[in-house]
C-alpha cells in the first residue's frame, strides 16, 4: 500500500513526476530529431547534442523512478537526490543557454531553456525546510503504522 505523503509534499512529487516525465519524453524526441536534422542539416548536430539528448533521456526516466519511490515510502535518499537535481539543474542549464561557446546549436539551448524553466519553480519548492519536515513526517507516519 502506497504511503500517504503531506499535502504540501505530494503535490511537489506529483509535479516532479509529471516534469521529468516530460523531460524524458521530450529528450526521446530530442534523440529522433537529431537523427533526421543529421541527414538534413548536419551542421545542427553534433556529440555534445547526442550525447546530452541521450543522458537527458536515462536521466529522465531514472528520476520518475526515485519520484516514486518518494510517493511510494518516503525514501529519503531518493528525496535528496530529486532535491540535488531540481536545484543544480536549472543553473547547469543556464549556464549551457548563456555560453556563446557551449557547442550547442540554439535548438538544443532553447529545448534545454524548457527544462529549466520546468525545474525552477520544483528546486524551488524542494529547497524549502516544510518540504524536508514533510519528508520526516511521512517517515515516521510509516514507522508508526507498521508498528
Amino acid at each position: 500500500m502506497p504511503l500517504a505523503l503531506p499535502p504540501t509534499l505530494d503535490r511537489a512529487m506529483h509535479y516532479a513526476l509529471r516534469v521529468f516525465t516530460v523531460l524524458a519524453a521530450v529528450s526521446a524526441l530530442t534523440l529522433v530529431a537529431a537523427a533526421v536534422l543529421q541527414v538534413l542539416a548536419p551542421d545542427q548536430v553534433n556529440w555534445v547534442v547526442w550525447l546530452r539528448a541521450a543522458a537527458y533521456t536515462a536521466g529522465g526516466l531514472w528520476l520518475v523512478t526515485l519520484v516514486r519511490a518518494v510517493r511510494r515510502s518516503a525514501d529519503r535518499s531518493a528525496f535528496t537526490r530529486v532535491r540535488i537535481v531540481s536545484v543544480l539543474a536549472p543553473i547547469g542549464i543556464l549556464a549551457l543557454v548563456v555560453a556563446p561557446d557551449s557547442g550547442y546549436p540554439v535548438w538544443m539551448k532553447v529545448e534545454q531553456a524548457f527544462f529549466g524553466v520546468l525545474l525552477l519553480p520544483l528546486g524551488l519548492a524542494l529547497l524549502r525546510p516544510s518540504m524536508k519536515r514533510a519528508l520526516l513526517a511521512a517517515q515516521q507516519g510509516e514507522s508508526v503504522q507498521a508498528a
